[in-house]
């Protein structure tokens, strides 16, 4: 198989669910040997597959970072926040790929998605990939976005906020707000992720009485929920 055909057959069992473990280990196998003739988009499609089915294979994930790397340049910004998703996923933090992904995303936040701004920042709290210009810029452009992210976008970026301890308020109050807005759509986990994201930022202590401005924002924002 070439490397278009070895992604998309990945691919497609990932989006059916179906876990062949023999099949993905051949698939591995055959992509690190080919990881030169792939494009940015069989990198990342291969990449979010195995993450999706679960699957850690590291010789294939070590070389997806050392490829993309190389091509960072060539990557969409979607495909930068799948790659970066998909690392997290599996918990592989490669610093040279988190570098390069942080740099290029800076250089293309403009064109970032919704989705994308929620998966970046959920990839940078799932390995504590503390880059505070990329989170800075996570904040700016999600605040800018904040009404056009779905539930779990919404409770991806408060858990983030939460677990990096990164009390950005104007990026809180704008997940509040959209939070409350959507609030119809929030299923029992969503609602239970919002909670305990504010509760965990109302206890931080970083000197500019977080602990207050927290609080006054989940009694302005969620009072709707206790009614």
């Amino acid at each position: 198989l070439i490397a278009q055909e070895l992604a998309n057959t990945a691919w497609s069992f990932a989006k059916l669910l179906v876990c062949d473990e023999p099949l993905m280990a051949a698939i591995a196998a055959q992509a690190v040997k080919t990881i030169h003739d792939f494009t940015t988009q069989e990198l990342s499609n291969t990449a979010l597959a195995f993450a999706t089915l679960d699957v850690t294979n590291v010789p294939l994930f070590q070389a997806i970072a050392s490829e993309a790397v190389a091509l960072i340049h060539d990557f969409t910004e979607q495909e930068l926040a799948n790659t970066a998703w998909s690392f997290a996923r599996l918990e592989l933090a490669d610093v040279p790929l988190l570098e390069s992904i942080s740099r290029e995303a800076l250089r293309k936040m403009t064109e970032v998605s919704a989705q994308g701004l929620a998966n970046l920042a959920w990839a940078c709290a799932k390995l504590l990939w503390h880059d505070r210009p990329l989170m800075a810029a996570l904040s700016a452009a999600s605040v800018r976005h904040s009404q056009e992210f779905i539930p779990q976008g919404l409770t991806n970026l408060a858990w983030s906020c939460a677990t990096m301890a990164y009390c950005d308020f104007p990026l809180l109050d704008a997940i509040a707000a959209a939070s409350i807005h959507r609030l119809s759509n929030f299923n029992a986990q969503d609602c239970f992720m919002v909670a305990w994201s504010w509760y965990i930022l109302s206890m931080v202590d970083s000197g500019v009485d977080v602990h207050r401005h927290a609080l006054r924002l989940a009694g302005q924002r969620f009072l709707v929920v206790s009614h």
